[in-house]
């Protein structure tokens, strides 16, 4: 029996000691092999941006704050096509820095590269941009980029931005810079913003008359869309809605304007507004009864 004993007593000596060299040595594995297997995905992201390879995107969500310190270190590429990859693949990692990195983009000395970093800063931007934002928008030397971010600013949607883009406006040498300025102002509430919106609508232009119906998707505010009340009355041919290399197929303001209403209002209609058409004098009465009920 003591024999017996002492052997059972040897056998769990032995197997605490096997476990004890195993359960690191299995625990341990897994972590550095992940280490390296993240490793060997940034190189390879960094492969696929330099090659201008559409699949690093995939690869860039699939690491997220992994990829950061490859596309950190991609923005500083020579190739100007390179950085302006690494743009698309700095939104698509959404790592805590996106927007950072995305901000210091638009003082790429590149074009494509600042307007590839404007597009994704529309997805992305948020209230903590705003200060980063709206120094871009007093500094940057290009007045595309300083007109797009004061837009993004609007869309962000702090009231409290109102007096920056009120001194924008004062100072803002670039006509199109300006009016975006203005834009976002309108989008925010600003009362000397809808009038000048309001005075745009009836230009004698027709085309400026267009551009200024389609700016009010921008401004996304449903009660404003009285304002296009007179534009569902114009009969006016502006906008061609076939492909360039087919004939003209025009439509009037008024179905431009019914299209904008159903984008923001989003009213139960008893037709499909969102539909690019020529639209009924039934259907275009519906729609001025949704707009004068909005106001």
């Amino acid at each position: 029996m003591r024999g017996r004993v002492r052997g059972m007593h040897f056998n769990s000596v032995w197997l605490t000691c096997v476990l004890a060299v195993m359960i690191p040595a299995c625990t341990g594995r897994p972590g550095a092999q992940e280490g390296k297997e993240s490793k060997m995905n940034a190189q390879v992201l960094e492969q696929k941006i330099v090659a201008k390879d559409e699949t690093a995107l995939a690869l860039a969500r699939q690491l997220g704050a992994g990829a950061e310190p490859v596309l950190d270190k991609l923005a500083r590429h020579p190739d100007a096509e390179v950085r302006e990859a690494n743009v698309a693949a700095i939104g698509e990692a959404a790592g805590p820095s996106r927007n950072r990195m995305l901000i210091a983009a638009l003082n790429d000395q590149d074009i494509n590269v600042r307007s590839a970093a404007v597009r994704a800063l529309w997805m992305t931007a948020d209230a903590a941009s705003v200060q980063a934002l709206q120094m871009q928008a007093g500094t940057n030397a290009d007045p595309y980029v300083r007109g797009e971010v004061a837009l993004i600013l609007g869309q962000i949607g702090k009231k409290t931005d109102a007096s920056f883009l009120q001194s924008r406006r004062a100072v803002e040498q670039d006509g199109e810079a300006n009016h975006k300025a203005v834009l976002a102002l309108a989008r925010l509430g600003d009362g000397k913003a809808r009038e000048t919106m309001r005075v745009a609508l009836a230009s004698p232009n027709p085309q400026a008359r267009l551009k200024t119906v389609r700016e009010y998707e921008y401004i996304n505010d449903p009660k404003a869309l009285i304002d296009l009340k007179p534009a569902l009355a114009d009969m006016t041919d502006v906008f061609n809605i076939n492909p360039p290399h087919a004939p003209p197929r025009l439509i009037r303001l008024c179905d431009v304007t019914v299209n904008v209403v159903a984008k923001v209002a989003k009213p139960k209609l008893s037709f499909d507004g969102n539909e690019r058409k020529r639209f009924e004098a039934n259907q275009l009465a519906e729609v001025v009864r949704v707009v004068e009920a909005l106001k």
